[in-house]
Formats: structure tokens, C-alpha cells, sequence
């Protein structure tokens, strides 16, 4: 009931492709998801959905373990067409990140 936010590469250097940053923290990732797939298989539930955005995080395919989750992958947020993919905008729409809320304000009678 949350989430896990994580680069697919914590370090970006402007003289060396961020692909191959991103190479050097797949065995952090492998763990994170073996853990994460272990527990939801303890737990006798499904596992949670990895949303990857971008080039980088789509090559996350090629850890073994990312084989056990069901994924949604699109665009990097910074692209303007994230805001039109209809992928993403159905992931999210339950979450009702969208929606105002009215403030209520309390009456000073004092």
C-alpha cells in the first residue's frame, strides 16, 4: 500500500552514458527485487507492479528476477507525452492524484 521510489541509475556523470550507470547498480536492484518478490510470495500475494520510466529503467528486463512482476513502462515523466499516455494515466487514476479536495475551514466565533 505505498511506494518504492528508486532511480534505475543513482549516478549520472555527464561524460559517461547514464545506461552504463545504470549497468553498475544492477546487482543493488537484483536484490531489492528478489526481496520484494520473496515477500510478496511469504505474504501469499501477487507482486507490486514496477513502473519504469525511461530507456534506462525499461532495460531492467534483463535481471533475472524482474521476470516475477508485472510492469507498466512508458516515457520518462520529463517527456511532455507522459501526460497523454494512456498507460500511465490508467495506473494512476484510481489514486485520484488529480483530484482536489475541499478545505474545510472551521467558523471563528470568538
Amino acid at each position: 500500500h505505498g511506494f518504492l521510489l528508486m532511480n534505475a541509475a543513482l549516478v549520472f556523470r555527464p561524460h559517461v552514458a547514464p545506461i552504463k550507470d545504470a549497468k553498475a547498480w544492477y546487482p543493488f536492484l537484483q536484490a531489492v527485487l528478489t526481496a520484494l518478490s520473496d515477500h510478496a510470495a511469504r505474504m501469499g500475494a501477487a507482486p507490486p507492479t514496477l513502473v519504469l520510466w525511461g530507456k534506462a529503467a525499461g532495460q531492467l528486463d534483463v535481471l533475472p528476477s524482474a521476470a516475477h512482476f508485472p510492469k507498466a513502462i512508458s516515457e520518462h515523466p520529463y517527456n511532455l507525452s507522459f501526460i497523454a499516455n494512456s498507460a500511465m494515466q490508467n495506473l494512476f487514476a484510481p489514486l485520484h492524484l488529480l483530484q482536489k479536495q475541499e478545505t474545510v475551514y472551521p467558523i471563528n466565533k470568538g
